[in-house]
């Protein structure tokens, strides 16, 4: 997106995240533009752009097996050269229909070793640093849960589709709100 469009989304929203994996050779790799070429330089620029304008401001880190071991590294990236102190670590998930791509069940000690590693490491930095709280083997966590049958109960006799709008203003301001429901039944 252009300078101008990231400017108007920070100024509208409340809360913004941007999608981005780390140093180049990582980033680069899992998120090329359509034409195949790096995008490492737009998304910061973008970043650059967001900063200091939103309100809440964090990136959200896909991380694939291969790159457990570098979470430390992501997260130091992040920090020194962009100075983000809100990031969301989103390990990958399978990909039933396509092969072994994401995380397995088997994988999960390594990946809470090594995220608890870069956790401290941000600890000493001042920097937030989370994942979903996933099964690694299912698509599962504290998100938005657009891909599963799931309902959040919301004070107010509101069922809602995100654990992000807790309240029934914050889900009609959101338009999660998925139905109501009868205390009594």
């Amino acid at each position: 997106i252009s300078e101008a469009q990231a400017a108007w989304i920070a100024d509208q929203f409340t809360s913004v995240s941007v999608s981005h994996d780390g140093p180049p050779d990582i980033h680069n790799v899992q998120r090329p533009t359509l034409d195949g070429r790096p995008s490492l330089a737009i998304v910061e620029r973008t970043i650059q752009t967001l900063q200091g304008r939103s309100s809440h401001f964090y990136v959200r880190t896909t991380l694939l097996p291969g790159q457990v071991g570098r979470q430390q590294e992501i997260v130091e990236y992040l920090y020194e050269r962009l100075q983000v102190t809100s990031i969301h670590i989103e390990p990958a998930y399978p990909l039933w229909d396509q092969g072994a791509v994401g995380f397995r069940p088997s994988d999960a000690e390594g990946f809470i070793e090594h995220f608890l590693q870069a956790r401290t490491w941000a600890g000493r930095h001042d920097v937030a640093v989370s994942f979903s709280g996933l099964r690694m083997q299912e698509l599962h966590g504290p998100y938005c849960n657009v891909l599963r049958h799931t309902l959040h109960l919301i004070p107010e006799d509101v069922a809602g589709a995100c654990p992000f709008t807790p309240d029934k203003n914050r889900a009609m301001e959101a338009n999660t709100v998925v139905g109501h429901y009868d205390r009594s039944s």
